[in-house]
């Protein structure tokens, strides 16, 4: 029981911080008149929306592996693939960010 709401907590974490990161550049285009591509254009935009990814993915990839009884294991590939990618995006966003 426990496990199962660490789990989905993990996922609901991510959601609610793309949710955050969405809002956020939705006040930044309306306040700076700027277009949805240059609010999510920057690299702390960028990192904040890969590690939002990153949990979703993470939390969808441990609760079908963990809590699911019957696995689909081309669900769970498909949730490690994710992983794999946001990590990767979430790595390059914070070397761009560290080199500027």
């Amino acid at each position: 029981m426990l496990m199962s709401l660490c789990i989905n907590a993990i996922w609901v974490l991510g959601l609610s911080g793309f949710g955050a990161a969405l809002s956020f550049a939705h006040w930044q285009k309306l306040v700076e008149h700027r277009s949805w591509r240059v609010a999510l254009d920057g690299p702390a935009m960028q990192r904040i929306v890969a590690l939002s990814l990153l949990l979703i993915s993470l939390g969808q990839l441990l609760a079908a592996s963990i809590l699911d009884v019957h696995v689909a294991w081309l669900r769970v590939s498909a949730w490690a693939l994710f992983v794999l990618i946001f990590t990767g995006k979430l790595v390059l966003t914070s070397q761009v960010a560290a080199e500027q």
